[in-house]
């Protein structure tokens, strides 16, 4: 069976590396070498830089219209084309090429969060559950008819996007895995999305800034939703922050927006509209992230402390 793999993301990255143990992937589509990081430095996708480790066959087209590549992909006659965390439309032209359907796994349940962020907007909104389809891909986005659906709990108030996303690679493998043996022997149970449609947009910049203005549960959900990366911005005495991990610390009387260092507990927390919020860990730019006591330790007067 040859199947094509299209991804991009860290997500994408970490379940080819899970599917490779139940498929043969004869062809890894990722998007091209771009510049990353403060240096902008050109750099390949975490899919690809994977696929070079596995030593797996891997393209990069600027454009997936392009003659030459569709007939490459033609040629191939793949059986599945496989999707997961590719960042860009697929046209009908590909969508076409399989002998069975093109696949996507997306982080969801469908036809919730449609779009680019379905992670980041669980954790924004507190959810309690990471959804979890694979559905076949139409010219649509997210909005072809599901095969498979689970879900995933999480912590959004004790846990970071970071480290939720290896389970959801290793669920989202074996959905795709499962999705496939389904359809080869018909026994899939194809159903059409229902339910009220919402939609999960790129980030906008404003949004990656920590909002202490929210709800403090709703404020670790964004804190620990943007990490690590991009990371929580937050401007404080001239100095760019990122947040990078928080904990809800109930009631307190911190002033809003303000970072104090409770000496008793020995805790970092900041004040949010309806109580306070633990920083676990925090990163002043340019340095290293360091615990919320170390940044006490070395940022923080005595003037500052309770």
């Amino acid at each position: 069976m040859k199947v094509v793999y299209f991804g991009s993301g860290e997500l994408s990255s970490l379940i080819l590396q899970e599917l490779i143990k139940f498929l043969d992937i004869s062809l890894v589509i990722t998007k091209p070498d771009a510049p990353k990081g403060r240096g902008r430095k050109i750099s390949p996708t975490p899919v690809k830089e994977a696929s070079l480790k596995l030593k797996l066959d891997v393209k990069t087209p600027t454009n997936l219209k392009d003659e030459g590549f569709l007939n490459e992909l033609r040629n191939l006659k793949p059986d599945f084309i496989l999707l997961a965390d590719y960042g860009e439309r697929i046209p009908k032209e590909i969508l076409d090429i399989p002998k069975y359907h093109p696949l996507c796994f997306h982080p969801s349940l469908l036809p919730k969060y449609r779009g680019a962020t379905p992670i980041e907007r669980a954790f924004f909104n507190c959810d309690d559950h990471i959804g979890l389809t694979v559905f076949v891909m139409n010219e649509r986005i997210d909005a072809g008819i599901i095969v498979l659906q689970d879900t995933l709990p999480f912590s959004p108030c004790y846990e970071t996007k970071g480290e939720v996303i290896p389970r959801i690679s290793k669920k989202g493998a074996q959905m795709l895995y499962d999705a496939v043996r389904l359809i080869i022997e018909n026994k899939a149970d194809f159903k059409p999305q229902k339910g009220e449609v919402s939609y999960a947009p790129k980030l906008k910049r404003e949004e990656e800034f920590v909002n202490p203005s929210e709800d403090f549960k709703r404020c670790v959900g964004r804190i620990n939703g943007l990490s690590p990366k991009p990371g929580a911005r937050m401007i404080w005495r001239g100095k760019n922050l990122k947040i990078l991990k928080a904990v809800p610390y109930g009631r307190c009387d911190v002033s809003l927006g303000e970072l104090v260092f409770l000496r008793k507990e020995k805790k970092l927390v900041l004040g949010c509209s309806n109580g306070c919020i633990e920083i676990v860990s925090i990163q002043v730019e340019g340095k290293r992230p360091i615990s919320g006591y170390d940044f006490a330790n070395g940022y923080l007067n005595v003037s500052f402390q309770h």
